[in-house]
């Protein structure tokens, strides 16, 4: 039996991991980047705790701080620094940063979108006044038509609930709908 590439509990290998880990890579990357089959690796890491663990701990590193700057993004206050200056040639042609013509600091406002994606994942109470104003199925007199998502306040018409079972049954659209109305053969 030949011998293994890496002694896979040893420090020096589980710190390498970990710092692949840390920069985001994936499992299969790690594994391509360590000379490793993808599938040794997913069972080596099965094998062996350690692995398993110091990837855990890795990504746990990491998630938090994506997070953080997430969170920090939504909220808003992120002070951003733009400086123009002036190019200067100097005798052989090429160019040299200059004076400072104009300095400017902006604070980027709070991002409504990103406060609400998270409220929606951490906070319970959030998430069911959310939910509760959709209307997440489409029914006709308590039957339910279809499995999908609708967000609007206005009832499907009949000629809608028709549509979507013919869709469901593999059936073809209204005659009406079957030539493009934008393309004509000539």
């Amino acid at each position: 039996m030949a011998k293994p590439k890496y002694n896979y509990k040893s420090k020096e290998f589980l710190d390498q991991i970990e710092s692949l880990a840390k920069k985001g890579l994936t499992d299969k990357e790690i594994a391509f980047s360590m000379g490793l089959n993808p599938t040794y690796f997913s069972e080596k890491k099965e094998a062996v705790p350690e692995l398993s663990e110091a990837l855990t701990r890795a990504r746990v590193q990491i998630n938090a701080i994506v997070r953080q700057k997430y969170l920090s993004i939504g909220l808003g206050g992120i002070k951003t620094r733009t400086v123009t200056r002036r190019k200067v040639e100097i005798e052989d042609g090429s160019l040299m940063d200059g004076d400072v013509i104009q300095e400017t600091e902006t604070e980027l406002p709070p991002n409504p979108s990103v406060l609400a994606q998270w409220l929606f994942n951490h906070d319970e109470e959030w998430r069911k006044s959310v939910i509760d104003g959709k209307k997440l199925d489409v029914t006709s007199n308590g039957e339910t038509v279809g499995v999908q998502l609708v967000f609007a306040d206005t009832p499907l018409s009949d000629k809608d609930l028709e549509e979507i079972k013919n869709i469901q049954n593999g059936n073809s659209s209204t005659e009406e709908d079957s030539t493009d109305s934008g393309i004509q053969e000539t």
